[in-house]
């Protein structure tokens, strides 16, 4: 009864954005949240919330069946659907089916007692090369660009960071010897700062940096991957109506004096504004004799994160 309470209540938040359509979410997707909530046994309380979750670990999407990833597209548009609002099921749908990266990646995260998922990371791998006719490694940046969403209950016990840790931590062991930078268009003003934490090169950003390189491959990245700056910020581009469910837009600007320097900085970009994003580039990794002409250095080492990762079981041959 108190996990079916919960869900009503997750719903009601939801409420709105569903009724009048303005996701993009159809009746299956309402039905398959309430189906879901309804049939699990009951809500771990919050103490032990933490405790009660493993993540599973997809090294290779596109090597799966048909049936599997259309199932694991349904589990994460219901994640999708109660933490990210404004955008159509066609545009995220086309990200599973990039052509332009090397590799496709999953990570979910799971709650062992209702058996449920309460957040994912995909994300997709390229190999970017900086010079013109040169694929030699020291000119290959692997570069990673992600989707993070953990359903609202869940926030605030750092699962969106455990998931950017994990997967930086799988691609830092998968590659490494090669320069590895991180690509995004940044949504969530927490996912900017939390990358300015863990290495000085981030572009665009408050660090002033000597060398143009870095904000050229950033530029690069942008043209490799075909996104379109808005007019008059060659960095901020726009997905349709796309926003965070449950931030306070008026309350943020109101103080945006007083939060971090990042933060403000990406909020001076995007100026809040829906479906605006921030695209930009951290460099965690460069290696000797780099094209970008910067010292060679690991700015950031990724550990593995405190909990359980398993390999994801596929539930159709």
């Amino acid at each position: 009864m108190a996990f079916i309470q919960y869900s009503n209540r997750l719903l009601q938040v939801c409420g709105n954005a569903f009724k009048h359509n303005k996701t993009g979410i159809n009746t299956f997707y309402l039905n398959s949240l309430r189906r879901t909530f309804g049939d699990s046994s009951d809500m771990v309380n919050s103490k032990n919330r933490i405790e009660n979750i493993y993540y599973e670990y997809i090294e290779d999407f596109n090597a799966l069946s048909a049936q599997e990833k259309e199932y694991l597209i349904q589990e994460i548009l219901k994640i999708h659907y109660t933490s990210i609002y404004g955008v159509k099921e066609e545009t995220f749908r086309d990200l599973f089916s990039d052509k332009k990266s090397t590799k496709i990646k999953i990570i979910l995260i799971r709650e062992k007692k209702s058996n449920i998922y309460i957040g994912f990371s995909f994300y997709r791998i390229y190999e970017i090369f900086y010079e013109p006719n040169n694929t030699s490694n020291e000119n290959k940046y692997v570069t990673t660009c992600y989707i993070n969403a953990i359903m609202p209950s869940y926030r605030g016990y750092a699962l969106g960071t455990d998931l950017v840790k994990s997967l930086e931590y799988q691609t830092q062991e998968e590659y490494p010897d090669c320069n590895r930078v991180s690509f995004n268009y940044t949504l969530n003003a927490f996912y900017y700062d939390l990358r300015t934490k863990w290495t000085p090169l981030v572009v665009p950003g408050i660090n002033k940096l000597d060398s143009p390189h870095p904000e050229n491959l950033l530029r690069k990245t942008i043209n490799f991957l075909e996104i379109e700056p808005i007019e008059g910020n060659p960095f901020v581009t726009k997905i349709e109506n796309v926003h965070v469910a449950g931030v306070d837009k008026e309350y943020f600007m109101k103080n945006i004096q007083n939060i971090s320097p990042c933060r403000r900085f990406y909020m001076e970009q995007t100026q809040f504004k829906p479906g605006h994003l921030l695209c930009n580039l951290a460099l965690y990794n460069l290696i000797e004799g780099n094209t970008l002409k910067l010292k060679p250095e690991k700015y950031h080492t990724f550990s593995p994160i405190a909990y359980e990762v398993i390999k994801y079981k596929t539930r159709f041959n």
